[in-house]
């Protein structure tokens, strides 16, 4: 699950492209937007606007490219 907002324009990008990512990993990314403070204040990051959950754990807390994704998924996968 990859959790983002508005807030950080640079997570647009990212994050199409860490869905495309996700597929050729063999998984389905599930897309969480993120509309209104009080969402922010509850996810599962301090950052707030941006984090990746993966089998209930936070493995990113902060904005990342599509490189370190496919990094961590690789690591996490294993």
């Amino acid at each position: 699950t990859i959790i983002r907002s508005g807030q950080c324009p640079y997570t647009v990008r990212n994050v199409r492209e860490m869905v495309k990512a996700s597929h050729g990993l063999g998984l389905k990314a599930n897309v969480v937007e993120l509309s209104n403070c009080r969402q922010a204040q509850n996810a599962p990051s301090a950052y707030g606007t941006f984090g990746i959950v993966y089998n209930g754990k936070l493995i990113a807390d902060h904005p990342i490219s599509k490189t370190r994704f496919i990094n961590i998924m690789n690591k996490v996968l294993r």
